[in-house]
């Protein structure tokens, strides 16, 4: 069993309950590694920062031109997990690429379609998060910074190293190390 310390960043509201009762998992369309619990993790940037600036920025709402909320939490984690699909190896990326051929290979054969279901990241984790009955996949992403956003600031070069704990994998030690204003 692997184990990986993680840090997530939230409202600062959300945190006694999930220290009490664990995360949610995300399911939402545009996830990056498929549904599950996000989290940022050593690699090519500081995770702790990574998650800091997260809970920042994800205060901010769009619509009403505000911070949704005012204060910010970055949790910290330890994830143990057996099946890891681990995008920053080679080894694991051949893989990667090969079963997302082989799914939009019989996915375009079949008659229950879904109009843009393919154009979905999402879609092609969650089947190959099936597939191989993972509890964690990892890659370095590209995640905007603040001023980024603000500046409306693209690129293709990843920024910070994120994992995506499936159901299976287990979360312990759950604790806030860091708080504050947004």
């Amino acid at each position: 069993m692997t184990s990986y310390l993680s840090y997530h960043g939230t409202n600062r509201e959300n945190t006694p309950l999930i220290v009490k009762d664990g995360f949610v998992p995300s399911a939402h369309f545009n996830d990056w590694l498929g549904y599950g619990v996000y989290f940022f993790i050593n690699g090519i940037s500081c995770p702790k920062n990574n998650a800091k600036e997260w809970g920042i920025n994800q205060s901010w709402n769009g619509k009403i031109k505000k911070n949704a909320y005012t204060d910010y939490s970055v949790i910290e984690a330890t994830i143990y997990a057996n099946n890891i699909l681990d995008l920053r190896n080679d080894e694991d990326q051949i893989v990667f690429n090969q079963l997302r051929d082989h799914i939009l290979e019989r996915y375009n054969k079949s008659k229950a379609k879904k109009k843009n279901a393919l154009d979905s990241d999402t879609f092609i984790c969650n089947a190959i998060s099936k597939s191989l009955n993972l509890d964690v996949f990892i890659n370095n992403l590209y995640i905007k910074t603040k001023h980024q956003r603000m500046n409306h600031i693209n690129s293709r070069f990843p920024n910070t190293t994120v994992l995506c704990a499936k159901p299976k994998a287990v979360i312990n030690q759950i604790k806030e190390i860091d708080h504050g204003k947004c």
